[in-house]
């Protein structure tokens, strides 16, 4: 029988969500390395490098359209 194969779950960290991709960009602007979110979130450190660089990009540009200038709509 089955009944004694214990059950194995994989970590919530697993999961990729922007919740998951903020949080690593965060961690990442306070100090944390490569290496360390890694581990942390169970991916590559190549893959936390790629989240960084995509966040910073989602982050520039939203400050970039919050210092824009307003346009009048005719």
């Amino acid at each position: 029988m089955t009944d004694n194969i214990p059950m194995i779950t994989a970590p919530e960290t697993v999961v990729a969500s922007p919740y998951r991709n903020a949080k690593i960009a965060e961690k990442r602007r306070k100090g944390a390395t490569y290496k360390q979110l890694a581990e942390e979130f169970c991916i590559l450190q190549e893959r936390v490098r790629q989240i960084t660089a995509r966040q910073e990009r989602i982050r520039k540009q939203l400050l970039e359209r919050i210092n824009a200038p307003l346009r009048h709509v005719a």
